[in-house]
């Protein structure tokens, strides 16, 4: 008997243990948006498969932060609008809460690199 209440209390510890992780796992996609084009980006567009975020503009050779939550799992794109009214696309990519990605920005196109999946 004592054998049986050890081994509940062992098993409802794991549960607890393991519903606390998932509440501590992140809730977002974060992108690090670089601007290596040589131009001042006036806005920023981030697209998923649910909505369109407007980020804001991006000064040459600096970086800006962004998050989202995706719900489940997504694919996103990004939308750079220079001052001078031209575009870049790109940096479309799979995604789910938890992954962090880096975006180069350049005058004709924008790739992006999953940097970290994380969970936990």
């Amino acid at each position: 008997m004592r054998l049986l209440v050890k081994s509940i209390a062992v098993v409802a510890v794991l549960v607890l243990v393991g519903a606390g992780l998932v509440m501590l796992a992140p809730r977002q996609v974060t992108l690090n948006m670089v601007n290596n084009s040589g131009k001042q980006i006036a806005s920023m567009k981030v697209v998923d498969e649910k909505q369109t975020y407007e980020v804001g503009g991006i000064s040459v050779g600096q970086a800006r932060v962004f998050q989202f939550s995706a719900r489940g799992e997504t694919s996103f794109g990004l939308i750079a609008r220079f001052d001078d009214g031209s575009e870049a696309r790109g940096g479309v990519g799979y995604a789910e809460n938890g992954y962090t990605f880096t975006a180069t920005i350049e005058e004709a196109t924008i790739t992006s690199r999953l940097d970290k999946l994380s969970y936990l």
